[in-house]
């Protein structure tokens, strides 16, 4: 069982990204502005005013830590689960990608919850790496919004994949005096920071005294910020503003205290004044500690709005956690009676996974690469290239720093560091994306406890052998989005629910009292969808097996043995149904037209033929001029106004001349009927509409050719059990169809909301061996890169003898340091980022 030593934990929630003394961080110059005392009341600074390692900061600083464990790199060794073998792991190097990558482990806690976005100021700041640039003057940094994104499940489930990240853009700067024990002065500036639909700019100040170590996990340091509205505001048109100071006290503990103001609104529009406190210490040596946080709104009559106000009380020793809960810090006594919690076990979840091959080296995605715009296209930017922009364009989208369209014959650079200038591209934009789907059969056998969705009307004898009442509410005359799930003789579907709607937990279901079979005709097919195995399938009745999806974007690159270009230029492409017209105009998706108005002979049933050229990446008519999909008088509002189209457009299946012509197929009958023999393997899809995502943009080099990004690797994946790290048997032999995308980047696995706190429903343990889908014979490892552990309850009788006192540092009242008197955003002489997603780029 893994201890959770405590208060590691509360300060490693709040700064800057894993409570890790050996990981790294930023430096910035502090010229301009007032540093304030940070609270250090040790007697002995010229032997605590340590400048070493590589973080500047703690990465995080939450009200309790994760493990007593704190050599990084064996940290794969901690696991609760460990699937590798003692003799396989000896087998792997230690200097290996799995063995050195070091995992951010931390603890959920809902003491935490009123400090939670300084975890995501930390994250963000450490990404910055001011310690390893000090001394380097002004330099820009792009920072992963991510580090921002709320763990919600949103996007998680199969079948969808992550764009380019987007990046926010700081400048730093990072300084160290020459003299012995000078500290580290921090000065930085977000010109741009995303929030709630709109910018603001931050400015951040900070002194480091000492970075983290193993005794004092949080450091000596001072953390200051301020939003405005502009980097030019005054103090009075302040958003909000917070400090976050770290001291050792004077019995020899760890400390830290946070102060936060913002400016907010009720859910009618009110103005309320909400301030964050907390007050933190901890003692390594006898693992005892104290805490208060507190969120605390008031409205305009300096009323207390109970429902957004929270405050918390920690009393800690080595392996119990008390924890009180009230509305307000006033409300809380010495005496509360709180939430008993057991350090020394814990159920973990993983958010997020490296890909390993078995001899332990990283599995690398060629995701993107980082270019340099003009974005006004006037050749005058602000360096001397012409350039005064960013962005990154790579497999799954792109991403642009001044928020702009890109332009098709766009010239872009790929961004380097130094004088030094990148390749030369021309940004190529077709009006769509044309989608590969690769068919892959899988046994029913194979599928158990996989929830599909079918629509379905309950009297719809084309498809059903006779009409039932799904709902079971006495009559058959109702649509349904009805749940299904394999039979027990593997031929077959039962039905096991019925969605009834949406709420913010997610679908509602409402479970069939008994499980029956869904009666479908002889030789029908049946339109399916599961998050879980990526989309869409259609099942032939009666059949044993069901034919999946593989989806792939078609960028000019496929001209390989097989692939759709090998030998040509131009694909010519037979669409079987919903084969959409060129230039679909205003009058074909207007509130009065008809659905099919849209298609080839105003029918949906029309079959067509398209060609689609290797060079344009534009799907044309077959007089070979004519896009097909939009007119281009047509804008986003007309869409936005249409019954039918708002979501853009798209074809039914397509597949090449060559394959109609060897199979005789000439219509929709014919196509499903080779689909259902499973003599179709391939089929295409063209979609198109006027937003970013439904557009293909891609680079061309000075050799004419595209460049080509890795796409995700898809895995197929069974879990069980064993292959859990908290020996969890739900979905114990569930099927999933996975994709990563890169480090961190795994989507597929199912997600669920407990108590308004989202989280996967499996979470893997480390070593979890996997196959590539697509490549018979190749295996991969998984390794959690970071890991939440929860402390499981205790006997309230088992706290009785911890009160809740007062931490030793007063709970602030205000920031102490002058951040708004730091000037305006510096001029930066190489604009190229410095630092990339925390990554040092080469200087």
């Amino acid at each position: 069982m893994k201890k959770i030593p405590i208060i590691t934990a509360l300060a490693c929630g709040i700064l800057i990204s894993a409570c890790n003394p050996s990981s790294s961080s930023s430096a910035v110059d502090n010229s301009g502005s007032d540093s304030s005392d940070s609270s250090d009341t040790s007697s002995d600074d010229t032997t605590r005013l340590l400048i070493s390692g590589n973080l500047a900061l703690p990465e995080q600083m939450a009200l309790v830590s994760a493990s007593d464990t704190t050599d990084d790199a064996t940290r794969a060794l901690t696991s609760t689960r460990e699937l590798i073998s003692s003799a396989a792991m000896d087998e792997i190097a230690d200097d290996s990608d799995y063995k050195t990558q070091r995992q951010n482990i931390y603890v959920y806690l809902d003491a935490s919850e009123p400090i939670d976005f300084i975890d995501n100021f930390l994250c963000y700041t450490g990404q910055v790496q001011t310690l390893a640039m000090k001394g380097q003057g002004n330099y820009t940094a792009w920072v992963d919004a991510g580090c921002f994104e709320e763990r919600d499940g949103s996007g998680q489930e199969q079948g969808t994949k992550d764009p380019a990240p987007a990046y926010i853009t700081t400048i730093a700067n990072a300084t160290m005096a020459e003299a012995e024990n000078s500290p580290l002065v921090i000065n930085s500036w977000v010109p741009e920071f995303p929030t709630q639909g709109t910018k603001v700019a931050i400015k951040m100040l900070g002194e480091v005294k000492e970075t983290p170590t193993e005794t004092n996990p949080y450091g000596i340091f001072s953390l200051t910020y301020g939003l405005l509205p502009t980097m030019d505001s005054p103090k009075a048109n302040t958003l909000g503003y917070g400090e976050v100071i770290s001291s050792r006290t004077e019995d020899g503990s760890s400390s830290f205290t946070l102060y936060q103001y913002d400016a907010d609104r009720d859910d009618q529009g009110n103005p309320l004044k909400c301030t964050t406190v907390a007050s933190v210490n901890y003692d390594e040596t006898t693992q005892v500690g104290r805490a208060r946080t507190a969120t605390e709104c008031l409205d305009a009559s300096e009323v207390v709005d109970r429902d957004r106000s929270r405050a918390f009380a920690l009393s800690v020793n080595a392996d119990l956690v008390h924890m009180a809960t009230a509305d307000t810090l006033d409300e809380l006594g010495r005496d509360d009676v709180g939430v008993c919690l057991n350090r020394n076990t814990v159920k973990e979840t993983a958010w997020g996974y490296g890909l390993y091959d078995l001899d332990g080296s990283e599995i690398v995605v060629n995701s993107g690469v980082q270019l340099h715009i003009d974005a006004d296209g006037d050749g005058q930017g602000t360096d001397t290239n012409g350039f005064e922009s960013w962005g990154q364009m790579g497999y799954g989208g792109s991403w642009r720093q001044d928020g702009e369209a890109w332009t098709d014959g766009e010239m872009v650079q790929e961004s380097t560091r130094g004088d030094s200038e990148g390749e030369t591209y021309t940004v190529k934009v077709a009006p769509g994306k044309l989608i590969k789907n690769t068919i892959k059969s899988v046994l029913l056998s194979d599928l158990r406890d996989v929830v599909f969705e079918a629509s379905l009307y309950e009297s719809d004898l084309y498809t059903l052998s006779g009409v039932t009442d799904f709902n079971n509410d006495g009559d058959e005359d109702d649509f349904l989005t009805v749940l299904l799930q394999a039979n027990d003789t593997n031929n077959g579907f039962k039905v096991v629910g019925i969605q009834t709607g949406w709420d913010e937990s997610g679908p509602v279901i409402v479970a069939t009292a008994t499980p029956f079979a869904l009666p479908l005709k002889t030789d029908v097919s049946l339109r399916l969808w599961s998050n879980q195995l990526g989309g869409d399938a259609n099942y032939k009745s009666t059949s044993t097996t069901l034919p999946l999806t593989t989806r792939t974007f078609v960028n000019g690159s496929e001209v390989g043995t097989n692939e759709l270009f090998s030998g040509v230029s131009v694909a010519d492409l037979v669409c079987i149904e919903r084969c959409l017209k060129a230039d679909v105009g205003s009058a074909e998706i207007g509130s009065s037209a008809d659905y099919a108005a849209v298609f080839v002979g105003d029918d949906a049933r029309s079959t067509t033929s398209y060609d689609f050229a290797k060079a344009e990446l534009t799907l044309v008519d077959d007089a070979g001029s004519n896009p097909v999909g939009l007119d281009t008088g047509l804008t986003q509002t007309d869409l936005d106004d249409s019954p039918h189209w708002s979501w853009g457009l798209q074809t039914g299946p397509m597949i090449t001349r060559a394959v109609a012509s060897e199979f005789g197929i000439t219509d929709a009958d014919t196509y499903y009927t080779a689909l259902d023999g499973g003599i179709i393997k391939t089929f295409y899809v063209w979609e198109t509409g006027l937003k970013p995502w439904q557009q293909q943009t891609v680079l061309v080099d000075n050799t004419n050719t595209i460049v080509g990004f890795d796409r995700p690797i898809g895995i197929q994946y069974t879990h069980s059990t064993a292959n859990d790290r908290n020996d969890d048997d739900a979905k114990d032999g569930a099927v999933f169809i996975l994709e990563y995308g890169g480090k961190g980047q795994l989507n597929g696995l199912p997600w669920q909301n407990t108590n308004n706190h989202w989280g996967p429903v499996i979470n893997l343990a480390d070593g979890v061996i996997v196959a590539d889908r697509d490549r018979d014979g190749i295996d991969y490892m998984f390794k959690a890169l970071d890991v939440e552990q929860s402390m499981t309850t205790a006997l309230d009788a088992d706290c009785a003898a911890m009160p809740f006192d007062a931490p030793s540092e007063r709970i602030p009242t205000d920031i102490t340091q002058r951040v708004f008197d730091l000037e305006g955003t510096p001029e930066i002489t190489d604009a190229t980022p410095s630092v990339i997603s925390g990554v040092v780029q080469v200087q």
